[in-house]
This record gives structure tokens, sequence and C-alpha cells, in this order.
């Protein structure tokens, strides 16, 4: 370490040096320098609260080692990701048991794209792609089947919802007289309690 590199260093830093032990590296003292400077910059912003909170706040943090930290933190994510999975229909997901794809040419299955999943839970819409079949199973037993390209979402709330914009489905609705389904194509809407029904819609 050069003398320049001293100046920069925390005072600490020298005397373990001086003492044989081992010193911060380059990386480690510019860090502690950005988070210095950004605790500053809270202190700042903050210190005309009232309320107090951010110090609060601030020194309830320095008081819980980094390793509880870490370890309640991981446990918050393991406890809350079945809830997060697991959202039943009221919850506004769409609750589907799996998602199959098949080559529209061939019928040989094809992977599903690792995000789908995710979208349909959040009731996002997802693209099948060209060339591909895609057979959605649902929690109620009703199936949807898109042909490719089709642009569809699903939410299933006190109703289950089917938006699609372009593309074709085949649905096979499960009865269900008090959680009717509406197919909502932008330009209309069908809604139905169990039967079997295409729609198609071009953009």
């Amino acid at each position: 370490m050069n003398e320049e590199q001293k100046k920069q260093s925390n005072p600490d830093d020298i005397l373990m040096e001086a003492r044989g032990l081992e010193v911060p590296s380059d990386v480690e003292i510019r860090l502690r320098h950005h988070l210095t400077k950004f605790k500053q910059r809270l202190h700042e912003r903050y210190e005309g609260d009232s309320r107090g909170w951010f110090s609060t706040f601030e020194a309830l943090l320095q008081k819980i080692p980094t390793p509880v930290f870490v370890t309640l933190a991981l446990l918050a994510v393991i406890i809350t990701a079945p809830f997060l999975h697991n959202c039943n229909s009221r919850s506004g997901a769409a609750p589907c048991t799996s998602i199959q794809l098949s080559q529209a040419t061939s019928g040989e299955p094809a992977a599903a794209p690792w995000f789908w999943e995710m979208r349909l839970r959040r009731g996002l819409w997802i693209t099948v792609p060209e060339n591909t079949n895609a057979e959605i199973q649902m929690q109620d037993g009703s199936t949807i089947t898109c042909e490719p390209s089709t642009l569809i979402a699903i939410r299933y709330g006190n109703e289950r919802n089917i938006g699609i914009r372009q593309g074709s489905i085949l649905v096979k609705a499960e009865p269900d007289k008090e959680h009717p389904m509406i197919v909502d194509t932008g330009r209309g809407s069908v809604r139905v309690t169990g039967t079997v029904f295409r729609i198609t819609v071009t953009p």
C-alpha cells in the first residue's frame, strides 16, 4: 500500500498494517467510502424528520449482525414462497396445473419458456411461439388449447377471465355456475358456465 492509499484509508487500517495484520483491499476501501457518503446523504435528507423514524431504523439495523439479518431474510423468502406459488383462484391468479407445448407440424413435445408459469400466475400476457401449439390445463379441470402466435392472458377470481388479442384458442370449460368463464377479445366477450368452444381473433 503506498502513501496516497494510506491517506485515503481509515486510520485503523494503517494501525493494522503496522501490527502486521491484514489490511482491507482497495475495493473494500472504496465500498466503505461510498457507503459512508450514502449514509451522510440519508442523514442530510431525513435529519429534519420530527418522528425520528430513520434514526430508529438505522439504530436497529446496526444492532442486527449481518449473518442474523441474512438468515431472517432467507426465512422470510422460504415462508412466503409457498403462498406466492400456490395462489388460489380468489387471489386473481391463474391456477394452471400444467403447460404442454408441441410442434404444430410434427406434434413433437417442446419445452415451455421458464417464465410462462410466472406470467400466467400474475395474469400477464404470453405469446405462443410460431409453429407451436400450447395446451394449458387449469386446476378447475378446464383446458385451453392455443394455436401458434396466440396472445393470451388468464386471470381467475369470482369469474374465470381469459383475454385473447390474436390467434385462436379452443376452450373446454368445466361447468361452474358460481364462477362463469368470460373470454374477452378486446372487441367483445363470450360468457359461459361450461361448454366447449373456439374463438379466433385476427389482429
